[in-house]
């Protein structure tokens, strides 16, 4: 193309040449010249003619190449070419191919702007998503727990971070058995995923916790396939494989709510088989007629009715205490003086004290601030925490039981306390003596009991009336129970 220009321009510069040359020579002779001087002329307009040629040419090629900018500007802008360049032009080839070019370059930006775009849209949904995700984990009371197929820790909620003290801007994609260090659960989660079916669970009960503060918890994994979403709304976007979602359930109340209402019915029906079996028996033996004599018959009749009162109590501690524990105790609140029902408590008590020879004494102070409360809920635990004190201090041993009402330590409450010299309660029975069924080892041969009681005056003053109770007790030397009940407003 640039052999052909050139071919074009010496052929266009020999013509000018010639018809300029020939256009002097004619004038100069028209003018009667000599010939010298009309060869001057002819050199002179030859060599201004090769001058002039030139520059006009450059300045045509400058316009072209002007246009040619302008023309790819325009389309690289996105515009519509004002004009086109000329099929004669010796750029017209080359223009064609940079306009392509150029073209091709905006088109494929445009795509990759809009991918740009798209990709940027769906990086906010999945921000977003996952900001969702984590908000709705970490609402969770149960710790919740996310794994990779590669057993690295993908997420967690607050609740895990807390059970296994996991920093969660540091533990993230880092495999599970380096942030978690309780191997049974490491184990756990990567039997999941190697067991790789997603319609499975995998359930076990583990303590978690150091020795006398374990906590049970119920560890059910679920292994998720890539793509897939559990029922919680919890979607696998973890690359390469599945992925596995671990939730702990503390379920230590519920175990131990299960053990105590086993021990309770295995509790309540060992104590009821006592009395029902000493009664069956004496009834047998009377039907049987082996009770021959009236004295025998009487004392028949007297361990069967002793047995039926014991039977009778139980049944009526049972049921005293199961309503103040759901809640369906009636209970009548009254504005009372504690030191009247202490003076009636005495009276009622006093032969039992006088059969086994101990004294029993009030020593409340002269004035006692008034407490509102249940009057035959706080007479029956006065009467029972009199009647154990009575009961535990062995006959003909200058036995002595006292009872005192008066202000707490810091004066916010009004307390009483029942103490006795008797046999006293080993430190480590002290902190169960009010257990349900909870009876004193030492204690059993000394006294019958349900170990029912105590519960009993517990659930009284500190379910009821918000009270606090205690005991102080030494071996050999007797104990103190004290409870504290609010003043009367």
């Amino acid at each position: 193309m640039f052999g052909n220009a050139m071919a074009l321009w010496s052929g266009a510069a020999g013509t000018m040449i010639v018809v300029g040359t020939m256009f002097a020579w004619t004038s100069l002779r028209g003018m009667g010249l000599p010939p010298a001087l009309v060869s001057a002329g002819l050199a002179c307009v030859a060599g201004v003619t090769l001058a002039v040629i030139p520059w006009i040419s450059i300045r045509q090629r400058r316009r072209e190449l002007q246009r040619i900018v302008e023309h790819i500007q325009q389309i690289a802008n996105g515009r519509t070419p004002t004009g086109d360049v000329p099929h004669a032009s010796p750029y017209h080839e080359l223009t064609k191919t940079v306009t392509r070019a150029v073209t091709d370059a905006r088109d494929g930006a445009h795509q990759l702007e809009q991918q740009q775009r798209a990709l940027q849209v769906e990086l906010r949904i999945k921000d977003l998503q996952r900001q969702r995700v984590d908000a709705i984990l970490d609402s969770l009371t149960e710790a919740v727990i996310v794994t990779d197929a590669f057993h690295e820790l993908v997420t967690a909620n607050e609740a895990a971070a807390r059970l296994f003290a996991l920093d969660l801007a540091n533990d993230l994609c880092r495999p599970i058995d380096q942030v978690i260090a309780d191997p049974t659960i490491t184990k756990h989660v990567k039997d999941t995923v190697e067991g790789g079916s997603p319609s499975m669970r995998r359930r076990i009960e583990h303590a978690i916790g150091a020795a006398g503060r374990a906590q049970r918890y119920e560890v059910t994994s679920t292994c998720l396939a890539a793509g897939a979403s559990s029922n919680d709304g919890i979607r696998d976007v973890t690359p390469g494989g599945a992925s596995v979602v671990t939730v702990l359930r503390n379920v230590t109340r519920e175990s131990r709510i299960s053990e105590m209402k086993s021990e309770f019915v295995s509790n309540v029906s060992h104590e009821l088989r006592t009395p029902l079996s000493s009664i069956k028996a004496y009834v047998e033996m009377l039907v049987d007629g082996e009770a021959d004599n009236e004295i025998t018959r009487a004392k028949f009749y007297h361990i069967i009715y002793s047995e039926t009162n014991r039977l009778a109590r139980l049944i009526d501690n049972i049921l005293n205490i199961s309503r103040v524990e759901s809640g369906g105790a009636k209970v009548q609140r009254e504005r009372m003086i504690v030191t009247d029902l202490i003076n009636e408590v005495i009276d009622v008590m006093l032969p039992q004290a006088r059969a086994k020879h101990i004294e029993l004494l009030d020593l409340s102070t002269s004035v006692a601030p008034a407490i509102f409360a249940d009057r035959d809920m706080i007479y029956q635990v006065l009467i029972n925490l009199v009647g154990n004190a009575i009961k535990y201090t062995p006959e003909d041993s200058n036995g002595r039981v006292t009872v005192t009402a008066g202000l707490s330590t810091d004066a916010s409450m009004i307390q009483v306390a029942v103490r006795d010299n008797g046999v006293g309660i080993a430190s480590d029975a002290a902190p169960h003596v009010f257990d349900k069924f909870y009876r004193v080892p030492d204690h059993k041969t000394l006294a019958k009991g349900t170990g029912l009681g105590l519960n009993l005056v517990r659930q009284i003053i500190e379910t009821v009336h918000d009270g606090v109770i205690g005991v102080e007790s030494t071996p050999g030397a007797g104990s103190t129970f004290t409870f504290a009940l609010p003043f009367a407003e």
